[in-house]
């Protein structure tokens, strides 16, 4: 497949196993690429949420943990923020963790709660139930 990229015209052949999809398909096979999903607004989530399998939801949040559904949605983190600086370090503050990642393995129903705020202080739960298709 040719694609023009900066005026150069690229030559794009797909690894074996994959293909070339368009992102803004609605449908979707199983070897296509997830998404990246940035949920900024923990506390206006809704109800439940459809992902597809290799989608992964990142959070502004300090903890989570998957109620049911773990051979569904995996749980990466919590995490601290970092940055590496000019010389090749990575400096990370002191603090409460800022962000916990889901990730849809396969197709099913999971129920996941999100913490927000400092668990030194006080903290909130979001319960979220994720629906992933195939």
């Amino acid at each position: 497949m040719n694609r023009t990229c900066g005026g150069l015209e690229v030559v794009v052949t797909p690894r074996p196993g994959y293909k070339m999809v368009d992102a803004t398909q609605k449908s979707v096979g199983k070897n296509t690429m997830g998404r990246l999903i940035e949920v900024q607004n923990v506390q206006a989530l809704p109800p439940s949420l459809t992902l597809r399998v290799g989608d992964l939801l990142i959070f502004g949040a300090t903890g989570g943990h998957v109620q049911s559904g773990a051979d569904i949605v995996e749980i990466l983190g919590p995490f601290f923020p970092g940055v590496m600086g000019n010389n090749g370090k990575i400096l990370s503050p002191i603090g409460a963790p800022n962000a916990v990642m889901f990730l849809a393995r396969r197709p099913g129903r999971a129920m996941i709660d999100v913490v927000i705020g400092d668990r030194w202080y006080t903290s909130q739960i979001a319960t979220l139930e994720m629906i992933v298709e195939s």
